[in-house]
């Protein structure tokens, strides 16, 4: 999911790639709240979100989005 995520192998998310990659998982989240997430994500002030960061956005997502095993959500992050 990272590697699907991270458009131009540069070891990071950005927040465009963030956004596009919650548009692929049928996240419905507004420009505010991905911006939030990139933001708090970025543990280490970088502007990007490495992989051991992105594990904490996608449990985030999972958390706050949906407890429904059949969504796409649930799907993407864990099969």
């Amino acid at each position: 999911m990272f590697l699907f995520a991270d458009k131009d192998d540069s070891g990071t998310i950005d927040l465009n790639e963030l956004k596009e990659c919650f548009r692929q998982l049928q996240v419905s989240f507004s420009d505010d709240e991905v911006k939030a997430f990139h933001e708090e994500s970025d543990m280490d002030s970088s502007k990007g979100v490495d992989f051991k960061e992105f594990i904490v956005v996608l449990a985030l997502v999972y958390l706050l989005g949906t407890s429904n095993e059949g969504s796409s959500v649930y799907r993407s992050i864990y099969f």
